[in-house]
């Protein structure tokens, strides 16, 4: 036997060997694992894709709807700055005009406050006492420097006449509010407070929206000047559970929120809470699986959003899928061990009986070889095989499917083929450093202008202004992994681009010391602080998927490129819609040098 057939012939032993069933096992067992996990990862990201688009909306109804009673108040506003005089009579017709409960759900009432001078405190009360109020009085008593009476308030129910005559200005919170919208000639929100509307009964946490109305005629250019003219405040107040159910319903299914006065949430700064408990259960040690804080600005103040999921957000369908996944995984794992024992017991039988069977066990050993490659290795096939059924499935049954049995498949389908594009991703991130281009001498100028040219569709659909600056030297690298890292880097930053602003990307080069430094600037998108971190992670994403597609590799494959090649890549943002600059630099090397992990 020469040595070439006795290395064939201890191979296919090898292969048929008791052991080697254990081994495959073990290996399709972690494959399956490998499944499972990509099964659940993406499960969980389309959830926490869904529970981004749904904070967001709250958060953005939250901020429009505040934003819409700023407006209503300064309706109001102009009815002032009209009119030589707006009586009690001018007031009522125009709220009813505006019809505040119709289209302003949650709003408390609409009303103006009268800036008293002391001096004319007695005079002041009088006249309102003359329209038909006689009991009608400032509070609360006593003698103060300034009163900011209530003397219009619609609608003028019960609850709000409790209001009629309240000096907004004697109480610290709402005066610094009233401040604030006096100096500045701005709508102003004020902090939590309890409204003299409230009864015993049903008690809400409220707060106050004003808005400044100066005297006609008078200059009110400057702080001071708008303390001078001053005339009184148009405002409302809010009660904030009837507020927060008039913008967002009673019922927000599977989540649940917290909102608070200022940046934090101290429990004497909260101001609604929705009707289940989940957030206190998740401070005794339940921590949500979602859970998001927001910041809402409204009329110069801020609000803080608190937001977590429901126990049940994840679906049963969702959540069983990685189950699905890991239990026929194993089947097959099961049945592949199975396989290959009875193989190995009959290899081991046909050498006992006699020498003649060889030839018909090498051809199984072939078999066997092909088998085990394909079972260990090709999972994209089975994938693309589970994605086309479940596609033929939908059409055949379609005249009989429901909508959640409908939703359901395409949940499935979709899976099939995120597994897909995500394997293929994972594939070129391992092909990094094992291809058969070596080192050499590369003009970086024309590595960069070869990506410029594969992505000349981008750049032209989003006529994208393309600048190059610095000098570009002289790389010794590897050719396609430099021109995959620049065509990844200028792909960002015209991908994650502002729907209303043109891409302006600046490309620069230098060298100094040891190492070339190159730099891809963009007025995109930006991060938020702390995110840069988890940007070269593999599937790492920070935007959803509906509004920027990708499979969340590119930027980690860079990383591996640019460290395979002994240098560092980093990002830098001033912030959220600031635009990022993606920096990476590589060593000067000398034609001589070994250069670094070439595996060529």
């Amino acid at each position: 036997m020469t040595p070439k057939a006795g290395s064939r012939w201890s191979v296919s032993r090898l292969l048929h060997h008791r052991a080697t069933a254990w081994v495959i096992l073990l290996a399709s067992f972690v494959l399956t694992a490998t499944a499972w996990h990509l099964s659940d990862s993406y499960v969980r990201q389309r959830a926490a894709d869904r529970f981004e688009f749904q904070v967001t909306d709250v958060t953005e109804r939250i901020a429009e709807r505040m934003l819409e009673y700023q407006t209503a108040l300064r309706a109001g506003l102009g009815l002032f700055e009209a009119s030589d005089t707006v009586t009690r009579e001018d007031w009522h017709a125009f709220v009813r005009a505006v019809q505040v409960g119709k289209y302003f759900p949650g709003i408390q009432g609409f009303g103006f406050s009268e800036l008293v001078p002391p001096a004319q405190r007695a005079q002041h009360e009088a006249h309102i006492r003359a329209q038909g109020f006689p009991d009608y009085t400032i509070r609360p008593p006593g003698q103060r420097a300034l009163y900011t009476t209530i003397i219009y308030l619609e609608p003028f129910n019960a609850r709000n006449q409790r209001a009629f005559g309240f000096d907004m200005f004697s109480e610290p919170t709402r005066r610094t509010a009233m401040e604030r919208a006096r100096d500045t000639g701005q709508a102003a929100l004020s902090g939590r407070v309890t409204l003299v509307q409230e009864t015993d009964t049903d008690v809400q946490h409220g707060v106050l929206m004003y808005v400044p109305v100066y005297r006609r005629g008078v200059p009110h250019g400057t702080p001071e000047q708008r303390q001078n003219a001053l005339q009184g405040f148009v405002y409302a107040p809010f009660r904030m559970r009837d507020l927060m159910q008039g913008i967002l319903a009673a019922d927000q299914g599977d989540i649940e929120f917290e909102l608070y006065d200022g940046d934090t949430q101290a429990a004497d700064k909260l101001l609604h809470q929705s009707h289940s408990g989940a957030l206190f259960a998740s401070r005794a040690g339940l921590v949500p699986e979602f859970s998001a804080l927001r910041k809402i600005e409204v009329a110069g103040r801020d609000w803080t959003l608190s937001v977590v999921a429901r126990p049940g957000f994840l679906s049963l369908a969702e959540e069983s899928q990685p189950l699905v996944v890991a239990v026929g995984g194993l089947l097959v794992d099961v049945l592949l061990f199975a396989t290959i024992g009875s193989i190995a017991r009959q290899q081991k039988r046909a050498e006992e009986l006699a020498q003649a069977m060889t030839l018909d066990l090498r051809r199984s050993n072939a078999d066997l070889e092909q088998f085990a490659y394909a079972a260990s290795h090709d999972m994209r096939q089975p994938l693309r095989m589970v994605s086309s059924y479940l596609q033929l499935l939908e059409a055949e049954l379609q005249p009989v499917l429901t909508d959640e049995m409908r939703h359901n498949l395409h949940y499935a389908i979709d899976g099939a083929q995120r597994m897909d594009q995500m394997l293929s991703a994972l594939l070129e991130y391992a092909r990094v450093g094992r291809e058969t281009d070596h080192f050499a001498w590369q003009s970086s100028h024309a590595l960069l202008d070869e990506a410029l040219r594969y992505l000349q569709p981008e750049i032209s659909a989003a006529q994208a202004q393309i600048r190059i600056e610095g000098d570009w030297p002289q790389l010794f690298a590897r050719r396609d992994d430099l021109v995959r890292v620049l065509q990844n880097l200028v792909g960002n930053a015209l991908k994650y681009r502002l729907p209303e602003r043109c891409p302006d990307v600046v490309l620069r080069a230098h060298s100094s010391g040891e190492a070339h430094h190159f730099s891809v600037q963009d007025n995109g998108i930006g991060l938020l602080p702390g995110q840069s971190e988890r940007l070269f992670k593999v599937f790492e994403r920070l935007q959803a998927r509906s509004q920027y597609p990708g499979t969340g590799i590119g930027l980690a494959l860079c990383r591996k490129i640019v460290e395979l090649h002994g240098g560092h890549i980093a990002v830098a943002s001033a912030g959220e819609n600031l635009g990022c600059t993606f920096s990476f630099s590589l060593p000067r090397r000398d034609p001589t040098q070994d250069p670094p992990h070439d595996r060529s």
